[in-house]
C-alpha cells in the first residue's frame, strides 16, 4: 500500500518530479514517499525530513543499500529546519504523508518553499474536505485545492491531495 500510495504523486503531478527539482518530504517515517520518489526520479533531489533518530537511521541505511545518490536524510523537525536560513526558499515541492493536519504543516514549513513552489499533502478524501477550509482561513496568499480521488489497490481505501501554491 505505501509504495502504491507514494507513486500517486507521479500520476498527480509528474511535472513536479523532474530533473533538477528539489523535494522535501516532511515526516518521512520509514521512507514513504521519499524512497519511492528518489527511485522513480533519480535526477530529482529528495530531502527526507524525519525527527525520529531511529527512523532517520533506518532510511539512511535504506539509501545506502539502494545506492540512492539523490536522497538525503535530515534528522530534525520541519519547523526547526524552517528556522535555518540555509533551508528557506530551498524546495520546489514539499510533501507530507500521514504526518499532521494540513494547517499545522503549512504553518511550520511554508518558509522552506521556493517562490512558485507547491505544497502537496497526502490525505483521505474526508480529511481533505475537513482540513482545506482551515488552510484557506490562515493562508490568504495561497490558492488551495483538492485533487480528484485515487483508489488504492486491493481495496486499501482512497487517497487525494490537498495542494497549494502562492497566488
Amino acid at each position: 500500500r505505501s509504495i502504491a500510495d507514494s507513486l500517486l504523486l507521479l500520476d498527480f503531478r509528474p511535472e513536479k518530479i523532474q530533473s533538477g527539482m528539489s523535494i522535501a518530504d516532511l515526516g518521512t517515517g520509514a521512507g514513504f514517499p521519499s524512497l519511492v520518489l528518489a527511485m522513480a526520479a533519480p535526477k530529482t533531489e529528495v530531502i527526507a525530513i524525519e525527527s525520529s533518530t531511529k527512523k532517520s537511521k533506518f532510511v539512511v541505511n535504506a539509501v545506502k543499500m539502494l545506492s540512492l545518490e539523490n536522497l538525503t536524510v535530515v534528522n530534525m523537525r520541519g519547523r526547526e529546519m524552517a528556522t535555518l536560513p540555509e533551508w528557506n526558499g530551498r524546495f520546489d515541492l514539499i510533501t507530507a504523508r500521514a504526518v499532521a493536519d494540513a494547517k499545522k504543516i503549512f504553518r511550520e514549513v511554508r518558509k522552506l518553499l521556493k517562490p512558485g513552489g507547491e505544497i502537496i499533502l497526502y490525505k483521505t478524501p474526508d480529511a481533505a474536505e475537513n482540513e482545506i477550509c482551515e488552510l484557506r482561513k490562515i493562508s490568504h496568499d495561497f490558492k488551495w485545492e483538492i485533487s480528484t480521488e485515487y483508489k488504492l489497490p486491493e481495496n486499501m481505501g482512497k487517497r487525494c491531495f490537498i495542494y497549494g501554491s502562492r497566488k
